[in-house]
């Protein structure tokens, strides 16, 4: 059974956030990031969940640090068992998909792109780029903040 955090509430304006913190059968067989925030609660990717708006399991994310506080301090890519760690505690996390297709080839591949600064002072995302689902790391780029949607970060 997945468990949803889900505080509802008819006198806020702002709909609460739905998290998944649990493995269950809809993200089961699926490549996902998992993250542990500071208050102990680990979530996982859930993107397109049926009911569950908006879409994406990060923006959620996003909302449910704002509403709750906190920050990520671990973050991995996980398939089934096999698991890929991030580095821990950084001031900000980076994650978007991606996709490239070759003009020779009639499928595409997919990617987890994850990323971190590269320390306080500096401007720059680190950015890998997992193809998935086999979490096998294909390449890495750097990115500027200003090159970045806000919806693509999340800050310490």
């Amino acid at each position: 059974m997945n468990t949803i955090i889900d505080y509802q509430s008819s006198e806020q304006e702002v709909p609460p956030a739905c998290i998944c913190t649990k493995i269950d059968e809809f993200i089961a067989d699926k490549c996902i990031w998992e993250v542990t925030l500071s208050n102990g609660v680990v979530v996982y990717q859930d993107d397109d969940r049926p009911g569950i708006a908006p879409a994406s399991a990060w923006r959620r994310l996003q909302q449910y640090v704002q509403q709750n506080g906190g920050c990520i301090t671990r973050m991995c890519l996980r398939f089934g068992t096999h698991i890929v760690e991030m580095p821990s505690n950084k001031y900000v996390y980076y994650y978007s998909k991606g996709y490239m297709q070759a003009v020779t080839r009639k499928e595409g591949l997919d990617f987890h792109i994850v990323g971190w600064n590269m320390g306080m002072e500096d401007d720059r995302m680190e950015c890998l780029w997992y193809k998935v689902p086999e979490l096998i790391h294909m390449k890495t780029t750097y990115k500027a903040f200003s090159e970045c949607s806000p919806q693509q970060l999340m800050y310490s």
